[in-house]
């Protein structure tokens, strides 16, 4: 359940369990080896997560939350363009085959040490 990512350094990593049902079934399994505080505030916090409107995947965002940038006829069909999940796209497929992310032009800009 979920995946493990590269986290800042070489032998750096993290697990990631993404979704409500994914991290309630995390918080079940680890309840065991938790105190009983931090096994309420996991479902706390859940049910605070929830209890919150979803403002993503509608006719005005995308499922990660984004403004569409523009709309466009493809194929018969209107699609949906939105310009910071192509940059997302992009920094994936540019990861998967094996090539280093791009130099910060602005490095004071950057929010990542």
């Amino acid at each position: 359940m979920g995946r493990i990512e590269r986290h800042s350094g070489v032998d750096a990593f993290k697990w990631v369990a993404e979704g409500d049902k994914q991290v309630e079934t995390v918080v079940d399994l680890l309840a065991p080896f938790l105190g009983v505080r931090k096994v309420a505030q996991a479902r706390d916090a859940l049910s605070v997560f929830r209890a919150q409107t979803r403002l993503k995947g509608d006719s005005v965002r995308c499922v990660r939350g984004h403004e569409y940038s523009y709309t466009t006829l493809r194929s018969g069909r209107v699609k949906h363009i939105f310009r910071p999940c192509e940059r997302i796209s992009e920094r994936r497929k540019r990861a998967r085959d094996g090539i280093p992310p791009r130099a910060f032009k602005n490095i004071a800009r950057r929010y990542t040490f």
